[in-house]
C-alpha cells in the first residue's frame, strides 16, 4: 500500500543481490499514490547509476503531477549511484485507450540496454495503443 493511499497496489521491488554471499543487501520499493507499476527492467549505465523502465496505470482520474492518463503507459526512472532514492517516474509515452483484449494479453514485457557510449541507456515498454492492441514505446534515458 503506497503511501497515503489505502488500497493494496501492484509495485515495483528492486532488490541488490551481493552475489559473494548470495544475500540481499538493498530493497527498494517504487509505488504511488492510486496508481499501479508492474512488467519492470532495469539496466545500470556506465557510472553504477540504476535507470528502470516499466508500465503503470491507474483507474483515478486524480494521478499524480508525472501521469497524463490513467491508462497503461510507459515510465522510466532511476537511481544515482550512492544515493538512496528513486527519482519520479518520467512518462515516456502515454497509453491512448483502455486496454479490453480479445484474445490477446496486454505486452507484459520491458526491457533496458546500455548503448555502447556507456552512458545512455535505451528503453523499451508496452502501452495501450487501442482497445485490442498494445504498442511498443522505445526511448533513449540517461542522467
Amino acid at each position: 500500500t503506497p503511501s497515503g493511499d489505502n488500497a493494496v497496489r501492484s509495485c515495483l521491488r528492486l532488490m541488490k543481490i551481493d552475489t559473494s554471499s548470495l544475500t540481499v543487501s538493498k530493497t527498494l520499493d517504487v509505488g504511488d499514490f492510486q496508481t499501479y507499476f508492474y512488467y519492470p527492467a532495469i539496466q545500470t549505465d556506465g557510472s553504477n547509476n540504476l535507470i528502470a523502465v516499466f508500465s503503470g496505470s491507474s483507474a483515478s482520474q486524480s494521478l499524480p503531477v508525472y501521469a497524463s492518463t490513467g491508462y497503461a503507459s510507459v515510465y522510466a526512472s532511476g537511481q544515482l549511484a550512492g544515493s538512496s532514492g528513486f527519482g519520479i517516474p518520467v512518462l515516456i509515452k502515454s497509453g491512448g485507450s483502455t486496454y479490453t483484449p480479445s484474445s490477446r494479453r496486454f505486452g507484459d514485457y520491458s526491457g533496458a540496454a546500455i548503448d555502447p557510449d556507456g552512458q545512455t541507456v535505451w528503453v523499451a515498454g508496452e502501452y495501450a495503443l487501442s482497445p485490442s492492441e498494445w504498442g511498443t514505446a522505445i526511448a533513449e534515458v540517461g542522467f
